[in-house]
């Protein structure tokens, strides 16, 4: 999967840890196949997602993280779902006579993602081809006989049904076969929705909440999986489509969300109660009436799509690393209930007082009346976006193969070996305001250090570095073990107003959103408390960690 061992050690490792050992060692996947055997989701529900959701979060994590159990768990699960196919290539929880309706392709979307993030560690690579080419000759199948494409069928003007873009691509990937990249790229000159054709849209600016209907999770995997299908096309050495500009659609689609969606603590998605629709949530973010502020299922689709798009720039992205960095050490792990067992659906609404975290309930219960074993959409996303975090930390730099450097977009406490290096850095960051990074190489290697802009000094040795802000520093020699970069940075609290009212203001820290806890002082688990005209603040992280109506948070203060 990479070229690397990695452990992350700070926050967002411990974080990963707890979510492996107390939820998804916990969880009944036998339960999640057992749907897929029996067919039996009759009333269009997803449940046919939450396997493929959970399951790809515990392949990564425990690819880095290496828990002997989890891996025996993923490996019986895995064959349990491959027995579930069926002689027509099908593999589906939706009876029969059901098979293009409701959530269907949607879950089969998601097989799809976990299927192919098991081969991607190498095991059972050819069976998982076979069976993902029979599946998607089943789903071509059933789309000829009905005479439609993707963006026909499913909720959300077919945004949900086109986002299987992404897995369609790396059936191609996996496969070689171009049947699939035939696919891939009828997938894309579709335009993804039946409202209108995304990637046109986003080429003009249009705003992102008027991309087919706003749904901001479906919406951003059709971009991701055009991400990926030029990624693909690039690794293998093969033309891609080029009516229009692609890839610059990509980095502009992400830019559109930057500047209209991504609130201050790195969540996305308003409108509905339960936050899940592009609606001008950065200059709405401070307001209470214009619906719950941001799924995780969006942050962690986010956060893939910041992946795609780094590699897409060549391994250096700063405002894709950045907003990758927000969304993690904010909204993610405040969203992650202090245990790892669950997360939050939506943040806490409002920002400006009395918003509280409250932790995922049983989706299918909620809307069905029928109980799921307490799954939701956004909990079974969360392992998967703390997972990402693996990935976005470190980046490799290959040439022809070979590891010739690295780049450090996150300056947790961390430890990584490459086949001609080590490199380890130390710190407590994001709480610290200092990082050390030691690396040891066998030869020449290039250290490239993301930039943030709250960046104070550069050290090598002692020698102050030259830098810019906002950017990637490239240190280039052969390193020994006595060499030492030093990183200082100033967290003194900064005072961030709303964009869209100027008399609401919040407070940051480095890269951390501060919040005051209806508890004030008494925050255990904060690791910075700090008094701000007459607040006592800590990490936005912490705040109302007791995920309960009593324990409120603000943010957001009227000046």
């Amino acid at each position: 999967m990479v070229g690397y061992t990695l452990s992350l050690n700070g926050a967002l490792g411990e974080a990963g840890k707890k979510v492996l050992n107390n939820y998804l060692k916990e969880t009944s996947f036998s339960r999640l196949v057992h749907i897929f055997h029996t067919r039996d989701e009759k009333d269009n529900g997803w449940r046919c997602e939450f396997w493929g959701k959970v399951l790809r979060g515990a392949i990564l994590l425990n690819y880095f993280i290496k828990d002997e159990e989890m891996e025996k768990i993923i490996d019986e699960t895995i064959s349990d779902m491959l027995s579930a196919q069926k002689e027509d290539g099908s593999i589906t929880s939706y009876p029969a006579d059901k098979q293009l309706q409701g959530w269907n392709l949607w879950g089969i979307k998601y097989v799809l993602a976990g299927l192919l993030r098991y081969a991607a560690t190498g095991k059972k690579h050819d069976e998982i081809a076979k069976a993902a080419e029979l599946l998607l000759s089943y789903v071509e199948e059933l789309l000829e006989k009905d005479g439609k494409f993707f963006p026909d069928y499913g909720m959300h003007t077919g945004l949900p049904a086109s986002s299987i873009l992404g897995p369609v691509v790396g059936v191609w990937d996996l496969t070689g076969n171009p049947r699939w990249k035939k696919l891939a790229e009828k997938l894309i000159l579709s335009g993804c929705s039946s409202a209108n054709n995304i990637f046109d849209e986003a080429a003009k600016g249009t705003l992102p909440s008027c991309m087919g209907n706003g749904k901001a999770y479906e919406l951003t995997s059709c971009f991701q999986g055009l991400a990926e299908y030029i990624l693909t096309a690039e690794k293998r050495n093969e033309e891609y489509l080029n009516d229009r500009d692609y890839k610059n659609i990509c980095f502009k689609y992400f830019r559109l969300v930057c500047d209209n969606e991504l609130m201050l603590t790195g969540a996305s998605g308003l409108k509905d109660p339960v936050g899940e629709f592009w609606f001008g949530g950065r200059y709405k973010q401070h307001l209470a009436d214009a619906g719950s502020l941001g799924e995780t299922c969006i942050m962690t689709t986010l956060l893939h799509y910041a992946d795609r798009l780094i590699s897409l720039a060549g391994g250096e992205y700063f405002t894709a690393a950045d907003a990758a960095e927000k969304i993690l050490y904010n909204s993610l792990l405040g969203g992650m209930t202090p245990d790892g067992r669950n997360f939050t659906h939506a943040n806490p609404t409002p920002l400006t007082g009395g918003g509280w975290k409250k932790p995922a309930g049983d989706q299918m219960m909620i809307c069905f009346k029928v109980p799921f074993d307490g799954h939701d959409c956004c909990r079974a996303q969360g392992p998967e976006g703390l997972a990402m975090a693996y990935l976005l930390a470190l980046r490799v730099l290959e040439k022809e193969n070979n590891v010739y450097g690295c780049v450090v977009n996150l300056y947790e406490n961390m430890c990584a070996e490459f086949p001609n290096a080590v490199l380890s850095v130390s710190g407590s960051y994001p709480y610290g305001n200092k990082a050390e990074i030691k690396v040891n190489s066998t030869g020449e290697f290039i250290l490239s250090l993301r930039i943030p802009y709250y960046t104070e000094r550069v050290v090598l040795n002692g020698k102050e570095l030259p830098f810019i802000k906002g950017d990637y520093l490239k240190i280039k020699r052969s390193w020994s073990e006595n060499d030492l970069v030093e990183i200082s940075f100033d967290l003194s609290l900064k005072e961030v107003s709303a964009p869209g009212d100027p008399s609401y203001t919040a407070v940051k820290r480095g890269a951390l959103i501060l919040a005051e806890d209806s508890r004030k002082k008494d925050v255990p688990e904060a690791q910075i408390c700090e008094e701000w005209k007459g607040h006592f603040l800590v990490e936005y992280s912490a705040a109302g960690n007791m995920f309960t109506s009593e324990n409120s948070l603000q943010v957001f203060f009227k000046e």
